[in-house]
Formats: C-alpha cells, sequence, structure tokens
C-alpha cells in the first residue's frame, strides 16, 4: 500500500472518534451510567492512538524519505496505542486518586520496556 493509505486510514480513524470525543465531552454526563463513561474512554484512547499514529508515521516517512513504508506503520500504530494506553492509565489513576508523579513514571518507564522489548525483538529475527 502507498503512503497516502496509511494516512488515509488514520485520518478515517480520527474522523470517527474526535466527533466522538466532543459528543462525549459536551452532552454525557458520567451521571448517565456506564454507556456515557464507556464511549468517553473508548473515544479518548482510539482519538490519542489515531492522533499520535499519524503523527509518529508522517515523521518517520518524511525522516526515512518513504523507504519503508509498512514497518513505519505498525511501529506508529505499536507507539500510539501504548500513548493511549498510557494516558488511560493515568485517567484511571487519576479517578481513583491514586496519581501521584511517581506513578506516572513508573507506568511511563513500563510502556517504554515494552517498547524496548519489541524493537529487540524485532531485530534479533532473521
Amino acid at each position: 500500500m502507498k503512503k497516502q493509505s496509511y494516512v488515509r486510514v488514520m485520518l478515517l480513524g480520527l474522523a470517527i472518534f474526535v466527533p466522538l470525543l466532543a459528543f462525549s465531552l459536551f452532552y454525557l454526563n458520567p451521571k448517565m451510567g456506564t454507556t456515557a463513561i464507556i464511549t468517553f474512554i473508548v473515544s479518548i484512547f482510539f482519538t490519542l492512538t489515531f492522533f499520535v499514529s499519524l503523527l509518529g508515521f508522517l515523521v518517520r516517512a518524511k525522516a526515512s524519505n518513504n523507504e519503508v513504508i509498512f514497518d513505519g506503520f505498525k511501529t506508529s500504530l505499536r507507539q500510539g496505542f501504548l500513548v493511549g494506553f498510557y494516558f488511560l492509565g493515568l485517567l484511571g489513576l487519576a479517578a481513583i486518586r491514586l496519581l501521584t508523579w511517581w506513578d506516572a513514571l513508573l507506568l511511563a518507564l513500563s510502556l517504554i520496556l515494552f517498547e524496548i522489548y519489541f524493537k529487540s525483538s524485532k531485530e534479533t529475527k532473521l
């Protein structure tokens, strides 16, 4: 697939989840029940995932002069997922009033180690 196809997929994801996030921020109340909370959590997770993935993919494509497109897409998507998961973890800890700076740091370090594991396992395969 071409670079434009990957960008279209991520823009489509953003086009779906950014309005859903805006809807959940402006029109839904947590007192409405679990559906409102789940809508907010899912929309913020996928919005962050697609936005960071798109940004990472475009930076990676620009830096590599459009050499290895598919590998950059998978890496960008994985890193976007990790950033989305990080912010969801921070929101979850803040919601139950357990968020401190060292918890945020430990969560970030664990996700960085997770990414290093994927990078090292990819390089050892031939």
